[in-house]
């Protein structure tokens, strides 16, 4: 989820005001002689000051110049004008015309606020604006000052002054204000934590059209935080902020297709979205890119192109990347075979903590080294057999599978039983699905890890495996099955325990 505490830009509020004002949209003052508006500026009126102050900010009547803009909106907020205190707080917010003083824009924001928002209202009124502008004006001062007191910036950090600004701002429907109220209560700043408050403020933002707080309310529904999980929701309010760019958003909209979550699986969904978020730099949506390369899902198979988005991802620190990356340099995949760099992937997603890597580290400085690939993009024996059969590859990467059950008999052993959701494809005839599964055992005759590609008919609760892969004490063996249907259960109970679990995946 987001956390940030956004800050809008709001110059532009500015630049076209003053264009509104000089072209005679802003009121019969657009008329007036400049020598008329500068004498009565002269003598202190407020109002002239600050419209000579729109007019040297826009080269209207006179030379364009900034400090002379500056030093008449100074003149005119001195006076209380709430039009220049405004103005002035967002040149200093922003660092436009002047340098960048967040103590000085909380000052004129304070200012201007304090007068209260009728009082704002009747100043830009008189400055031949509407109530509108008056109440954008003034909700966007709130909430720059909520976004000075949560980020610290000119005053000290105030996470209770920040929700205080924010609240009054969202209230009146700032939509940024809305979404950081949401960050508040999401993650307990100045407040009790609230996903139910967080879901109602990221609901109104979103509902405005505020990607952050639509991707934010798409990871509420599919985390179920503050509302029950429902991955179709999550999906749509993704889909809302991938569809204006946003990174994130699109990263986990591609998770979404390619598992088929709220959504029918499609590995080529799943690989538009990430391409999208990669494009952007955004490292998961790069890793998981590479990762369909690997294993050929929604693309062609190619190691070229799985080294250069696994590359991508590596280089900011993502330790599933780092592995692969080791991984394909290892074993000359989609390249050159270099052990010096397998070496140097590996010991980083070691260093990380990542599962495997330091075994594969291990092995690679104890001489284990693998066989160059014989084409660098192309597939191995074992996937060419898989692929003839119509199955996908066996998932490479630890991070695809998720541990889903366990069983212990004293006379048989133990088992862990994984599942790859990613690999997941539906059935109509018999109503079911094909999944690739994992089973670790420690049973008597030595550790076992067997790879199994099953079909299961949730409606008669049998499988058959259609291909698997074992390795024991006695070596390896893989072979392409076609076993009769049988239950999903044996005498050892095993399986009885294994098909409890492989039921959550009937739809």
């Amino acid at each position: 989820m987001r956390s940030v505490f956004l800050g809008r830009m709001l110059f532009v509020v500015i630049l076209s005001w003053a264009a509104c004002f000089v072209s005679g949209g802003a009121g019969a003052a657009a008329q007036v002689d400049v020598q008329a508006v500068r004498q009565k500026a002269e003598q202190g009126d407020a109002a002239a000051q600050f419209n000579l102050g729109l007019m040297y900010a826009n080269g209207k009547g006179v030379k364009q110049d900034y400090a002379q803009a500056r030093q008449w909106f100074q003149k005119a907020a001195e006076q209380g004008d709430a039009a220049a205190q405004f103005i002035l707080g967002v040149m200093y917010y922003e660092g436009k015309w002047v340098k960048q003083d967040y103590g000085q824009a909380r000052q004129w924001f304070q200012k201007a606020v304090d007068q209260g928002l009728a009082g704002v209202q009747q100043v830009f009124i008189d400055h031949g604006m509407d109530r509108n502008e008056a109440l954008i004006a003034f909700a966007s001062m709130q909430y720059l000052l909520g976004v000075m007191y949560g980020n610290g910036y000119g005053v000290k950090q105030d996470y209770a002054q920040a929700r205080q600004w924010y609240q009054k701002a969202a209230e009146q429907g700032n939509a940024e204000a809305q979404f950081n109220l949401g960050v508040m209560y999401a993650n307990g700043y100045g407040v009790k934590q609230d996903y139910a408050q967080a879901r109602q403020w990221f609901q109104k933002a979103a509902d405005q059209g505020l990607a952050n707080a639509q991707f934010n309310l798409g990871v509420m529904y599919d985390e179920g935080q503050g509302v029950k999980q429902d991955y179709s929701q999550a999906r749509q309010w993704y889909q809302k902020a991938a569809e204006q760019g946003e990174a994130d958003a699109q990263s986990n909209l591609g998770m979404m297709y390619s598992e088929g979550k709220g959504v029918k699986q499609d590995y080529s969904q799943a690989i538009q979205w990430y391409q999208k978020a990669a494009e952007q730099g955004h490292a998961n949506a790069q890793h998981n890119l590479g990762v369909m390369y690997i294993d050929g899902r929604g693309v062609k198979q190619d190691y070229g192109q799985a080294r250069q988005w696994s590359q991508k991802a590596a280089e900011q620190g993502h330790t599933g990347a780092q592995f692969n990356l080791g991984k394909m340099y290892a074993e000359g995949k989609g390249g050159k075979q270099d052990y010096g760099q397998a070496r140097q992937w590996y010991q980083k997603a070691a260093e990380q903590g990542y599962a495997g890597a330091q075994e594969a580290l291990d092995k690679l400085n104890n001489g284990q080294t693998a066989t160059p690939s014989k084409e660098n993009t192309g597939a191995s024996n074992e996937d060419n057999a898989l692929a003839q059969a119509g199955i996908p590859p066996i998932p490479s990467r630890d991070d695809v599978w998720v541990s889903v059950g366990k069983f212990y008999k004293e006379e048989v052993g133990y088992f862990e039983f994984y599942v790859a959701p990613s690999t997941i494809v539906r059935t109509g005839k018999p109503n079911g699905f094909k999944i690739w599964l994992k089973s670790n055992a420690s049973i008597a005759f030595g550790p076992a890890t067997v790879y199994q590609y099953i079909q299961f008919d949730c409606d008669k609760r049998a499988s058959r495996g259609l291909a698997s892969k074992g390795k024991d004490l006695t070596g390896e063996t893989f072979e392409i099955k076609t076993d009769l249907w049988s239950p999903a259960d044996d005498e050892t109970g095993a399986f009885i325990t294994f098909s409890k679990i492989i039921l959550n995946y009937c739809n």
